[in-house]
């Protein structure tokens, strides 16, 4: 093998001098198969790896490889740093060289677009030259001189974009080098040409430019840069910090040479970030890496999460961030849907927490109402408490409705119990007014008689229940009450209010009451044997309300309110939860049971519900209810 032993080995790096190599720059290893960092050596140049000893034997094994993965690749364009003038039996054994020369081929240069195949099939030559021959090609690259540095092979670069032509050069620019590509159509038009014509155009630019880097040592050496600096992702800046020609502009596109060389591939830019493939493939794979390091954990923390990225703490930061991630306590919540950074935010806070404290700890990552939406429809939740939330894997008792709570309180003592035991019993577990207490004893199903809450007689006719109680709706916290604006309201006057209403205010023959508002206290009073509510003139006001306008008297954790209904919610599952004193914007998981508590029902069925909505006189409600279960029942059977 005659590797010309009188010129030293090169500086240049193995990946220049070869740039097929850059295939292996992740494996598998060619040298030895235990090597702990596989092919280490290719960033690494001939003149600190090799010497004259042991030179041979290196470029045999090369070649062996080439050999094997490479047979059916032009062998002219892998040897870039072998002069075309190289006789070619310099490069091949006397007797298969002579065969070669007789083939027409006497230098290097003539080997030009042949392969190894084609090159097997000509008459004497035989596998151990051929692999002699690529030995000997390996072992005069690596005595290659250095050639031109990088600004000559930007201005080669430069020349070959330059030859394209201009549409061809318009075409590179707004198809391929654009941050967002000009549409085929609009080039079309402006370069007088057919949409198709663009489509040419754009493979030749692409091959072209595409040829012209990997004829460069020093630009393939710099897009491999960019390569292993994307590993999975890498700021645009980031390998410019330590290839400040990366930032070149190459005249013909009016681009930094770094967009230039994508080009050639792999990689994508994107948002000033380098991806190592498409960037929604890129993130999927991250998103898979997150989870499987996260296991159970719902959070991953931010330093672990950089080091996988290969980047360092501020710039993972600042790519998290963009790229929508929620960053809490220094973790990295795994997923980015609503239901999973709730998640995340209770198992860091170690206990259940309010949807303000949620919205609050999340950051504005989440409106509020997409944070109750996910806390009601997710099966991982369960509501601990009156306005609280925790995790359903933490074996928490879920909270249940005042209502609930006393009818359990009496079933486990003999249907009676002291008002004081159930206020304080109730009190004491959840973050329940005492007031919201005694209005539910003294309402619905319950009442209290000598300071004892029991369950009402059925055959009791003393007082009207809510259930039967026209447009009178129980809320989570207190009560809710449609009534209409009349001239009454106006002057300021007082107005009965519903006996149900009374009970659960609470006010009673000799015992007003007064209760906080937004607005000062509001009262209630008795007169004769008529309950009745003080003006709520400053409320009309205040909403500026008229005669005739729909509003709603909410009775909420002991504090009044008048809310106006004059503004119907747009959709009429929205509409029947603001006309019982719901959130529009929430979005139960059964309609049927917030309607069942709403009317104090015992039974939940469909059924009973329109029949008591009817009974009572809320056709409104009923025609709604009714519209939003067929609507159901219509869409469950498409399914």
């Amino acid at each position: 093998m005659n590797c010309g032993t009188t010129v030293p080995l090169t500086q240049l790096p193995w990946g220049d001098l070869l740039p097929w190599l850059s295939d292996y720059r992740r494996g598998p290893a060619i040298l030895a198969a235990d090597e702990i960092v596989p092919n280490a050596w290719i960033v690494l140049s001939p003149n600190r790896t090799l010497d004259d000893g042991n030179l041979e034997a290196f470029c045999g094994l090369l070649a062996a490889r080439y050999v094997s993965d490479r047979s059916d690749r032009p062998l002219r364009a892998d040897f870039p740093h072998v002069p075309d003038a190289t006789p070619i039996t310099d490069v091949i054994a006397s007797r298969a060289g002579t065969a070669v020369v007789r083939a027409g081929i006497d230098t290097v240069g003539g080997l030009d677009l042949l392969t190894l195949d084609e090159l097997r099939d000509l008459p004497g030559i035989g596998p151990a030259s051929v692999q002699d021959m690529i030995a000997a090609l390996i072992a005069r690259s690596a005595r290659a001189a250095p050639a031109g540095g990088v600004d000559q092979s930007v201005r080669d670069l430069t020349a070959s974009i330059a030859a394209l032509g201009a549409p061809t050069i318009a075409v590179l620019r707004g198809r391929i080098l654009a941050e967002v590509p000009t549409p085929a159509a609009d080039l079309a038009r402006d370069l007088g040409i057919a949409p198709q014509a663009v489509t040419v155009l754009e493979s030749l630019a692409r091959d072209a430019v595409a040829a012209a880097v990997a004829a460069a040592p020093s630009l393939v050496r710099l897009r491999n840069a960019l390569v292993d600096a994307a590993q999975p992702i890498a700021p645009v800046e980031g390998p410019a910090r330590r290839h400040p020609e990366l930032e070149t502009v190459v005249a013909p596109v009016s681009v930094p040479l770094w967009r230039v060389l994508l080009v050639a591939g792999p990689l994508t830019a994107a948002d000033g970030w380098l991806y190592a493939d498409v960037p929604e493939v890129v993130r999927g794979r991250i998103d898979d890496s997150l989870r499987e390091q996260a296991g159970a954990d719902p959070t991953v923390p931010r330093a672990d999460v950089a080091r996988m990225l290969a980047l360092d703490e501020a710039d993972a930061a600042r790519w998290l961030t963009e790229s929508g991630y929620i960053v809490i306590d220094d973790r990295v919540v795994v997923g980015r849907n609503t239901a999973a950074i709730i998640a995340a935010a209770i198992t860091l806070a170690g206990r259940s927490m309010t949807i303000d404290a949620i919205v609050d700890r999340i950051g504005a990552a989440r409106s509020q109402s997409s944070v109750r939406n996910a806390l009601v429809t997710d099966g991982r939740f369960v509501k601990t408490d009156r306005t609280a939330w925790g995790l359903r894997q933490w074996g928490l008792a879920p909270y249940r409705p005042v209502h609930r709570q006393i009818a359990a309180l009496l079933d486990e003592n003999a249907g009676r119990l002291a008002l004081t035991d159930v206020v304080e019993r109730i009190t004491s577990r959840y973050d329940v007014a005492a007031s919201s207490v005694r209005m539910y004893a003294g309402s619905g199903e319950f009442e209290i008689v000598d300071g004892v809450v029991r369950r009402r007689p059925r055959s009791s006719g003393r007082r009207k229940s809510v259930a039967k109680t026209r447009a009178l709706y129980l809320t989570e916290d207190g009560a809710f009450w449609r009534t209409t604006i009349t001239d009454a309201h106006l002057r300021g006057s007082a107005f009965n209010i519903p006996a149900a209403l009374a009970a659960i205010v609470g006010v009673g023959p000799d015992h007003p009451v007064i209760m906080p508002s937004r607005l000062g206290p509001q009262s209630f009073l008795w007169v004769s044997v008529q309950a009745r509510c003080g003006t709520i003139r400053r409320f009309v006001a205040d909403l500026d309300l008229a005669i005739g306008d729909p509003v709603g008297l909410s009775i909420a954790d002991g504090r009044f309110d008048v809310v106006s209904l004059r503004e119907p919610a747009p959709r009429r599952r929205a509409r029947l939860l603001q006309l019982i004193g719901r959130n529009p914007a929430g979005e139960p998981p059964s309609l049927s049971k917030v309607l069942s508590s709403a009317l104090g029902l015992v039974e939940s069925s469909d059924d009973a519900i329109l029949a008591a909505l009817r009974h009572r006189g809320d056709d409104d409600l009923a025609e709604l209810f009714g519209d939003e279960q067929r609507a159901g029942q219509a869409a469950r059977e498409q399914r």
